[in-house]
């Protein structure tokens, strides 16, 4: 009995390292950075953050029959600020950087994002309500730095979002937001 119980914890401990790994909420120092200009395709979205897995895959879809390919680095740009904006008005987009030589055709639109000073923090774990604690370190570290917001917050999505095994969208996220002083 003794032996059958350490095989099954030697065979359960990687497991357990899984599940604790996948619970964890990971966040970089926030950084002030300078942020060349660039171009960049953009599928215009109205409504519930909740259409983003449709998104993507239309945004996929897109690219690859626009000839840019599935290689695509996608970041989404969020205008209004959810906890005071109805869910059904909110304006967002997805997108992702058009490289030289390369136009976006409709239904996507070619946009460029010109703000030359970035705040940065990344984070790792649930896409959740959870990355909250990422957007008030960003903030807090902007606002206690003498800096001020000067346009609307972009996610870049560092990994693909996967499912864990609570079901929850996880993935590596910069959030980064326009500053000047």
């Amino acid at each position: 009995m003794l032996k059958r119980l350490v095989l099954l914890l030697i065979i359960a401990a990687p497991l357990f390292a899984l599940i604790a790994q996948e619970a964890e909420i990971t966040l970089s120092p926030v950084e002030i950075k300078p942020q060349a200009p660039f171009r960049y395709a953009a599928l215009i979205m109205k409504g519930d953050y909740a259409q983003h897995g449709d998104a993507f895959q239309r945004l996929y879809q897109l690219a690859a029959s626009q000839n840019m390919g599935y290689d695509i680095k996608i970041f989404g740009i969020y205008f209004d600020d959810p906890s005071s904006t109805p869910v059904d008005q909110l304006n967002w987009l997805l997108g992702f950087p058009l490289e030289e030589g390369q136009h976006a055709a409709e239904p996507l639109e070619e946009r460029t994002y010109d703000y030359p000073l970035v705040a940065a923090i990344t984070y790792t774990g649930p896409l959740t309500d959870q990355m909250g604690q990422a957007y008030e370190k960003l903030i807090g570290t902007v606002m206690s730095s003498g800096y001020r917001i000067v346009g609307p917050i972009m996610q870049r999505y560092v990994t693909l979002p996967t499912q864990n095994a609570k079901g929850e969208w996880c993935g590596t996220v910069e959030a980064v937001m326009p500053v000047e002083k």
